[in-house]
């Protein structure tokens, strides 16, 4: 009897202990799962453990960022600092930069004529367009014209726009240039293209009677303005705009972006110095029949694109990033939205590397495949690289994801540069309200569509595709 208490009392004791053991198992797991999110929510290579979710509350009370407010008060220049192909000389209308032969109108790059929009090229030739190892090519709606400002400032290459402007939007667009031009002597350097629906030509509207647009100084509108495009709902054609502007480049070398993207000061030349140094060791490699790297077609140069605090001033150079990110003001491009859309391989190595002030240089080699196959990289590339796809709109989201995929199964390597960046107009961007979701919805649907239609004419094209490009 005395040893059946005994063993009673023993196996009462190692419930509690077996409980004991599940609590401290359990606690620890959530201390485990706690640690990384926070962690990896912050990417931070130090290791500290405060992600950045205190950016929540303070983006709510922060003023929105509003591009070219550094031009506010500034008076016009005694002249216009840009070219224009068709505006005559003494023209003091800016609807007469639109005064061309409706012959000159293109079918867009890769829909061709039997495609809805039509491409004027050049509406205003950009000076030393040839200047520069790259020409960074964008595209914008007139709304965003003012975002080139800030651009400028930081970019010192060409830059090629091609502007989305159906019907009185147009007009809009050529008041807000000739500002442009008249206020920041950097204009001259920018070359502008006309796209717009076939049956949306340009055409005039009443915006000079726009009190918020009547020629005063240089400072942008106060607010933003109804164009016919919203007002219509027409959708945005992102990728007419993108092909466009890159078909239009005068170098070899070309950055495809959005013009809310900022590049690291020094870019342009640092890349051209890179290039150079890139190809001698090709140039070595061949005369010794070794193989060669990073160099030549199938190879594109990534830059990582990141994000600021509204009131953070844009960074000029890694150490100014670096500074903002270990702060918790600065993350990874679309962190809160879509962190598989711009979190690169290798983040943690980039955040490590210091580099050599004033030069870039490759970190790694990597193929956007599983995991990272649904990565939208920003890479300096060539115009012969794959194009974009028109029939996906910007309202749709993933635009860029079929060129990618083919970039994927065509063997593309991306060389991610070390010290070269991209940082979008301050704000951080959050997931949209219910109501902004809803509205995406049969857009979304839409491109889905559009998407799984193109990716399997692609995979038709390739008798042996990659499995690991994940095209469905």
């Amino acid at each position: 009897m005395g040893a059946f208490r005994v063993v009673a009392t023993c196996l009462h004791r190692s419930r509690y202990v077996f409980r004991l053991l599940i609590f401290i198992l359990v606690v620890s797991l959530c201390t485990a799962v706690v640690f990384y999110l926070k962690v990896e929510d912050r990417g931070d290579y130090l290791g500290r453990l405060r992600g950045p979710h205190h950016l929540g509350h303070q983006i709510g009370v922060m003023e929105e960022f509003v591009p070219g407010l550094h031009l506010k008060g500034r008076p016009f220049g005694p002249r216009t600092y840009c070219n224009y192909t068709f505006r005559p000389l003494d023209s003091v209308d800016p609807w007469d930069m639109f005064s061309f032969d409706p012959s000159l109108s293109k079918p867009s790059v890769q829909l061709g004529e039997k495609g809805p929009y039509r491409v004027v090229y050049n509406i205003v030739p950009g000076q030393n367009a040839s200047r520069g190892a790259i020409t960074y090519c964008t595209h914008a709606t007139p709304d965003f014209l003012y975002h080139l400002s800030e651009l400028l400032l930081h970019w010192d290459g060409a830059i090629s726009v091609t502007l989305f402007a159906p019907g009185t939007d147009a007009h809009l667009a050529a008041i807000l240039v000739d500002k442009l031009c008249r206020c920041v002597p950097q204009m001259a350097r920018v070359s502008f293209h006309l796209a717009f629906p076939k049956d949306l030509p340009p055409a005039k509207g009443d915006w000079m009677q726009d009190p918020d647009l009547k020629l005063g100084d240089c400072s942008p509108p106060a607010k933003k303005v109804l164009t016919q495009r919203r007002s219509q709902e027409l959708t945005y054609p992102v990728n007419v705009g993108r092909n466009a502007a890159r078909q239009a480049s005068k170098t070899n070398f070309v950055l495809v972006s959005d013009i809310e993207l900022i590049p690291s000061i020094g870019l342009n030349e640092q890349f051209a110095v890179l290039l150079h140094r890139l190809n001698e060791r090709r140039n070595t490699l061949m005369k010794i029949r070794a193989a060669s790297n990073w160099t030549g077609k199938g190879f594109v140069y990534v830059l990582p694109v990141f994000e600021v605090e509204p009131s953070a001033s844009v960074p000029r150079d890694k150490e100014q990033l670096l500074q903002l990110y270990q702060k918790d003001r600065a993350v990874f491009f679309h962190r809160w939205v879509c962190p598989h859309c711009q979190k690169f391989p290798g983040l943690q190595k980039w955040l490590k590397r210091k580099g050599k002030p004033g030069f870039v240089q490759p970190l790694m080699v990597v193929n956007r495949e599983y995991p990272f196959h649904r990565w939208e990289p920003v890479y300096i590339g060539t115009k012969n690289e794959p194009l974009y796809s028109e029939e996906l709109s910007w309202e749709g989201q993933q635009d860029k994801m079929t060129q990618m995929d083919q970039m994927c199964l065509e063997g593309y390597k991306f060389v991610i540069l070390d010290r070269a960046f991209l940082v979008h107009s301050p704000g951080i961007k959050r997931k949209s309200s219910p109501v902004v979701s809803k509205w995406r919805k049969p857009h979304e649907q839409r491109n889905m569509k559009l998407y799984i239609s193109i990716t399997q004419n692609l995979l038709k094209q390739y008798k042996n595709p990659n499995q690991r490009c994940k095209l469905q």
